[in-house]
């Protein structure tokens, strides 16, 4: 098994403890981006489980941690969705199932989705797709979302072609009730059931960076390097025309 290259980099502590806001902009900066991106390439899950695992941990214990503002909820969700998606990958069932359990008694672990507009042909193409044999169900779930939240929208308008587009507001509900989650929390929760029933579950496992070669590894290692140089580019070719 090879050793991880990002366990072997040494972490770049910060003078003083981060505020939230520190937080949160780390997540969404470009450097976290590519830490998830090598996590994912070289199937590093428990790794980047350990990585938000402890980051959830210094959020909740924050001294000015406020449950009750968006701001802050939006950080938790994030984290916590993060975790939810490693515990996935790195196939700790169990450990996902008692997590949405956990998850399901906190009320605050608000998320928001929307606005956004629907035209009225793509909601009834929408409508047409429902209505076949054989739709994935997380595609449904997506679908029968949208169209729930269209049906309950009241106001409409028009785009500059003269389409009516159905307007749908911004809604805000319990992060476990996003049409991804539930269609994962079923998954693995099948997962589970047929576990415990006797029957073989390996096929169902996702592929972990134990199980690569030496030279899989290197290979997912060089191209994280390409890419990377790639991005950096793109980045400076962008501000160069600011």
């Amino acid at each position: 098994m090879p050793t991880t290259h990002l366990a072997r980099r040494p972490p770049h502590l910060p003078k003083k403890v981060p505020t939230l806001d520190q937080v949160a902009k780390l997540l969404e900066s470009d450097n976290f981006l590519e830490l998830q991106a090598a996590v994912y390439r070289l199937k590093e899950y428990r790794l980047g489980l350990r990585i938000v695992t402890r980051l959830i941990e210094f959020a909740e214990r924050h001294p000015l941690l406020d449950t009750t503002t968006p701001k802050h909820q939006r950080l938790l969700v994030h984290l916590w969705r993060s975790k939810l998606r490693f515990l996935d990958l790195a196939d700790q069932w169990g450990n996902y199932l008692s997590t949405v359990q956990e998850l399901r008694a906190r009320p605050e672990l608000q998320d928001s989705f929307g606005p956004t507009a629907l035209d009225e042909s793509a909601y009834r193409n929408y409508q047409r797709i429902l209505g076949q044999s054989g739709v994935k169900r997380g595609l449904r779930f997506l679908l029968e979302d949208i169209l729930t939240q269209a049906r309950s929208a009241q106001e409409a308008l028009s785009d500059p072609y003269g389409r009516r587009l159905i307007r749908i507001p911004r809604q805000t509900r319990h992060m476990l009730e996003s049409p991804d989650l539930k269609d994962r929390i079923l998954v693995v929760q099948r997962k589970v059931a047929l576990r415990e029933s006797g029957r073989r579950v390996d096929y169902l496992r996702h592929k972990q960076s134990w199980e690569l070669t030496d030279e899989e590894y290197a290979a997912r290692v060089e191209w994280l390097k390409m890419w990377r140089e790639y991005c950096e580019r793109c980045r400076s070719t962008t501000a160069s025309r600011v």
